[in-house]
């Protein structure tokens, strides 16, 4: 989308084609200070619009899980060191199905997430889930 459809009134947009070079010139125009708050409005929302990705461009993903290609993972997970992993192995769609089950084995398990084991139980049937391998366990 072009910026001279987002915000017409502000911007006054001339082509300069000489010599068969394309230069496009901006030149800003005076707009009253009563319409400015509308047209600020509207141009950040455009932006906004135009800041997302499109679905045909989003990252894919080779999901183990699933064994479909599918859109990649694009919020924070927080998953300290296994986050990489996930966003790399697992698909969006997977991915939504285990925080459903989730909730589902905090509750079946009665699981407290104040105490180390019941982090820890949650995150071995995560991978149990998505069907990631187990990080190795160091030897003390």
């Amino acid at each position: 989308m072009a910026l001279s459809s987002l915000a017409p009134e502000l911007f006054g947009f001339t082509n300069d084609s000489r010599e068969g070079k394309f230069t496009l010139r901006v030149e800003p125009r005076r707009v009253p200070f009563t319409r400015m708050a509308v047209l600020e409005s509207r141009l950040l929302t455009s932006v906004d619009v135009l800041g997302k990705e499109h679905p045909r461009f989003m990252a894919q993903v080779q999901c183990i899980r699933c064994g479909n290609q599918g859109e990649a993972i694009s919020e924070p997970l927080y998953l300290g060191k296994l986050e990489p992993q996930v966003k790399a192995g697992i698909c969006a769609p997977c991915w939504a199905e285990w925080v459903k089950m989730r909730v589902m084995v905090i509750n079946e398990y009665r699981v407290n997430l104040g105490e180390e084991s019941g982090r820890a139980l949650v995150k071995e049937q995560m991978l149990t889930f998505l069907k990631l391998p187990k990080p190795e366990q160091p030897t003390p």
